[in-house]
């Protein structure tokens, strides 16, 4: 049977990708310190940064924190851009990975192949690349993959790419003998806090380092129950402002949107 990302399967997904993560940071170190060039650029942008007093950790701590992050970015983009597909948030049909049935994974593989007969030079690593480009030509996913963005730290070897690409491609078979895809995020709801959940428990390191906690629900319910519900009583809607006071996923300014018009306090709303 297909997983999906709600309750008990959310954990599983997470328990599934942890070693992938480990074995990522684990490639990506490899790549860091077998590149002469690479590697020296680090120290220097380690050194630049204790100079401006932006870093007071040794090389060590600063680079693995740096690998860290970037595996996490590969696998967490990945993760969005197949909640994309699967919800048809790029337009019907529109699959570059995988799907969530037997049609939408050929439809994935022909975009592949097709992709490599027209640029023949192309990896898995650049494969991979080229689908979170998908993310770049659209204004509410660009700065996910934007300059800033984790992925941009440092690349996986082209083993690593295709082992992230076939975690996302595996299949079970039923006891009838039908294939469906392992892991999917087709939801009616297009519910995202599973993407919270998932980045605060995929990494013990950045859990550590940066005490990250999804706030739950019943947070989230108990703070807009005594501030954004009764505010809205006292004034009007149009030109209504949050700022979200947990300056996290954006998980309590999504449910405040949810309370009222999310369009319109989609446009008004301030993250900080």
């Amino acid at each position: 049977m297909a997983r999906t990302t709600t309750g008990t399967a959310a954990t599983s997904l997470t328990a599934a990708l942890q070693p992938v993560i480990r074995d990522l940071v684990a490639d990506m170190r490899s790549r860091l310190t077998e590149d002469a060039a690479l590697l020296t650029a680090w120290q220097k942008q380690h050194q630049d940064a204790r100079d401006a007093d932006r870093a007071g950790t040794s090389f060590e701590e600063w680079s693995e924190e740096q690998l860290q992050q970037a595996a996490a970015g590969w696998v967490l983009t990945t993760v969005f851009l197949r909640f994309i597909e699967d919800n048809d948030l790029f337009g019907p049909c529109q699959v570059f990975l995988t799907g969530f049935d037997a049609d939408r994974r050929a439809l994935g593989r022909d975009y592949e192949a097709a992709l490599y007969q027209a640029h023949p030079e192309y990896s898995c690593r650049a494969y991979l690349a080229h689908c979170f480009d998908q993310l770049a030509d659209v204004p509410a996913t660009k700065d996910l993959v934007g300059p800033h963005a984790a992925i941009h730290i440092i690349d996986p070897s082209d083993d690593a790419a295709r082992g992230i690409i076939e975690f996302f491609r595996a299949v079970d078979t039923t006891e009838d003998g039908e294939q469906t895809t392992r892991w999917t995020f087709n939801d009616p709801e297009l519910s995202t806090r599973f993407l919270g959940d998932l980045y605060q428990d995929l990494s013990e390191f950045a859990r550590k380092k940066y005490a990250l906690l999804q706030t739950p629900d019943f947070a989230e319910e108990f703070i807009l129950d005594r501030t954004l519900a009764p505010a809205l009583e006292e004034r009007p809607l149009e030109g209504f402002r949050v700022i979200d006071p947990t300056c996290g996923s954006g998980q309590v300014t999504f449910s405040s949107a949810r309370s009222t018009d999310w369009w319109t306090l989609g446009r008004n709303t301030l993250l900080l």
